[in-house]
């Protein structure tokens, strides 16, 4: 029993269709995101696949800000549970804009989520 209580930190339950899992997960580090200050400029859910006895849920999501915002939001995602997993992170700077505005930064980040499979 402590075992399925902590995996509930790390996995989604099984009782929920992967599609509607991947859906709710985007919709919740959209929340995060915009919450933060950031703006959403794409998103999309995967297709789910088997990985190692699990349903594995690909997130893909841009964002822009400021920085401080986008530091602010990855942390918040590494505190989530169920957890949100990395799989890549591409930081950058857009360019342009008046001299002495603050930067805007770009986020590119490949997430996924992890569902118990249905027996």
């Amino acid at each position: 029993s402590a075992l399925q209580a902590n995996l509930t930190d790390f996995v989604y339950p099984a009782e929920e269709d992967p599609s509607q899992t991947g859906n709710n997960a985007l919709q919740r580090v959209r929340e995060l995101a915009t919450a933060r200050g950031l703006h959403v400029t794409s998103s999309q859910a995967a297709t789910p696949r088997e990985d190692k006895g699990f349903d594995r849920i690909g997130l893909n999501l841009r964002v822009e800000g400021a920085w401080p915002e986008l530091v602010a939001l990855l942390r918040e995602l590494a505190q989530q549970k169920p957890a949100i997993y990395y799989t890549t992170l591409q930081l950058g700077a857009q360019h342009g804009g008046p001299q002495g505005a603050p930067q805007t930064v770009f986020g590119h980040l490949d997430l996924y989520v992890l569902k118990e499979r249905r027996p």
